[in-house]
This record gives structure tokens, C-alpha cells and sequence, in this order.
């Protein structure tokens, strides 16, 4: 495999498509699109994400289906495993981020969660709906921020959190800000804290294509109306190592769209499992 090198990062050679027809012939040619469209894309989503999916329920406006206690409860199941191999990770703080109305707070976080919940999310509405959704007792253990992934270092106090996660939201981000995201991650976990990123992966029917290989970006002038971006495995683990961290568990659904990744600090207690 042909690849760059950029200060101490190896940038993988991955291609990629989007839903104008455009091939990408590097990760590079991708970057500087992502440059040039950022704010309008960024705009887009905005407007989008005020009734996100829509549908009659809140899951399903976040999800597009009702399907959100299912799917959260295969995450969990995913932490629990990560737990088994890491019996001395004590959960007593976590940090839901793009959190939405709160759907991996209730199903995942405040099961596994012994202390304060953090949940980030940029849209005032969403934030104030999950108090409803997640209940007065739930609600009590947790406290509501209002701001993006990108500016964790500006929200979230350094070395605060045990748990950390990520789901269907990197997506929506520009590599840059991904890994900007994941970087103010790793500056807020405690020593010993794990980063759980569940995102969707390229398959051959969201891609029409066997190259599951390669990332497929949809645009706002696309069906979708909005930006986000279906990362194969390499392009992941080239934003992990961007941000300083690296993978100790690796997991893929095997009929499903969704990789699920653990992951810590560079220099942390050393590789449990990776498939």
C-alpha cells in the first residue's frame, strides 16, 4: 500500500466517492474539498439536526427508526466486553458526546455510570428535550453542556473522564475536525479511561459498490440534504493515531453497518484485543 507521511503520521492511501459522482483519489483530495465546503456543509447539518430524522418519537428522530434501546443495548454489550478485558476501569465519570435527546445516556451510560454524566450536544433543543427524555432521576446524575465536539478542550476539564463516547456523530465531522474531537477526548480522560466510537462503516448496500475499502461522502446537494461521511476501517484508525490514540478492541457487526472501536491514550496499558 502506497503511503504519505506527514510529520510522524502515515496518511493511508484511501480513495473514496461521493453522491455527486466524484472520485477521490487520496485522502489529501478529500481534505482540501473538506476545507473548501466546511461552512456551508456545517450550515446544511445545522438545519438539518433541528428535527434530525423526524418520525413521532425522539428515537426516531435521532435514529430514523424506534429502534434506539435495541441498538444501544449492542453497544453496551460491546462496553461490557471491554470491561471484561479491562476489570480495573472504574466508570465513575462519563462524557455522551453529541449527546442528542440522551439516547446512549439511558440506555448505555447510566447503567454503567457510578457518578456525574456529562452530556455534550451543540443544539440548545436537543439539550433541553433530553431532561424530558431521560426523567428526573436519570437527569439528577447528569449534567447538560451546550457546545460541539470540536471545542472539548474548551468545555470539558483535562483528565475528568473515566468514559467517553462517540456515536454517529465523527461522521458528520471534516477529518480535521474529527481529529480535533478526538484529540480534546483524549486530553479529558482520566489515566486509564477508555473512548468508545461506534460509527457506520461502508457496505455494499449504502455503497453500491464491493470497494468497502473506500469512504463514500454524501453532500448536501445530495438526497440526504446534508454532509457526513462513511469511513472504512484504515481511515478510522489513521484519525485515531492523528489524535494520539490507538485501538485496544476492534469490533464489527457482522450483518450490520456499524464497527464499533475501544480506544486509549498512545503510551496506555497496552492492547487488549483486536479483530
Amino acid at each position: 500500500m502506497r503511503a504519505t507521511k506527514t510529520s510522524s503520521i502515515v496518511i493511508p492511501d484511501i480513495k473514496g466517492v461521493d453522491d455527486q459522482g466524484r472520485f477521490y483519489s487520496s485522502l489529501s483530495e478529500l481534505h482540501h474539498v473538506q476545507e473548501l465546503s466546511k461552512e456551508e456543509w456545517y450550515s446544511a447539518n445545522l438545519l438539518w439536526w433541528e428535527s434530525g430524522y423526524g418520525g413521532t418519537t425522539d428515537d426516531e428522530a435521532m435514529i430514523g427508526d424506534c429502534d434506539g434501546e435495541t441498538d444501544a443495548l449492542i453497544g453496551l454489550a460491546f462496553l461490557d466486553k471491554v470491561i471484561l478485558k479491562r476489570p480495573q476501569l472504574r466508570i465513575r465519570t462519563a462524557l455522551d458526546c453529541a449527546a442528542g435527546v440522551g439516547r446512549i445516556t439511558k440506555f448505555v451510560l447510566s447503567r454503567r455510570c457510578s457518578g456525574l454524566i456529562t452530556l455534550l450536544e451543540a443544539n440548545r433543543h436537543w439539550s433541553e428535550r433530553s431532561r424530558t427524555y431521560l426523567g428526573r432521576k436519570r437527569s439528577a446524575k447528569c449534567r447538560f453542556v451546550n457546545g460541539t465536539m470540536q471545542d472539548l478542550d474548551g468545555t470539558v476539564s483535562p483528565q475528568s473522564m473515566d468514559l467517553i463516547w462517540f456515536q454517529w456523530c465523527l461522521q458528520y465531522l471534516t477529518d480535521e475536525d474529527a481529529i480535533l474531537a478526538l484529540t480534546g477526548a483524549r486530553h479529558a480522560l482520566t489515566p486509564g479511561g477508555v473512548i468508545i466510537v461506534r460509527e457506520n462503516k461502508p457496505t455494499v448496500a449504502t455503497t453500491g459498490s464491493s470497494r468497502l475499502d473506500r469512504f463514500q461522502m454524501d453532500t448536501p446537494s445530495g438526497t440526504e440534504g446534508r454532509y457526513d461521511i462513511t469511513r472504512p476501517r484504515a481511515h478510522h484508525e489513521y484519525l485515531f493515531r492523528s489524535a494520539g490514540l490507538h485501538v485496544i478492541y476492534w469490533e464489527e457487526e457482522e450483518r450490520g453497518e456499524v464497527m464499533c472501536a475501544a480506544l486509549e491514550t498512545e503510551g496506555g496499558m497496552g492492547v487488549v484485543k483486536y479483530r
